[in-house]
């Protein structure tokens, strides 16, 4: 959850790169003892924090 509110982390994926604020390395992470497929590995374009939808926080739940 962030501020309350229930993130679904690959629709935040998605938006997030979608707007360009995360890009992907090219690598992927280890997979676990359970297996399964190797996440892609992102990293933040920019070092400093950026707004990109001053509103969002003023939508309501679900």
């Amino acid at each position: 959850a962030a501020l309350g509110y229930q993130v679904d982390a690959t629709n935040l994926q998605r938006v997030l790169a979608r707007r360009g604020v995360i890009t992907r390395t090219g690598t992927t992470a280890h997979p676990g003892r359970s297996g399964g497929r190797p996440a892609a590995m992102y990293r933040f374009t920019d070092s400093r924090l950026r707004v990109t939808d001053e509103f969002a926080a003023l939508r309501p739940p679900g």
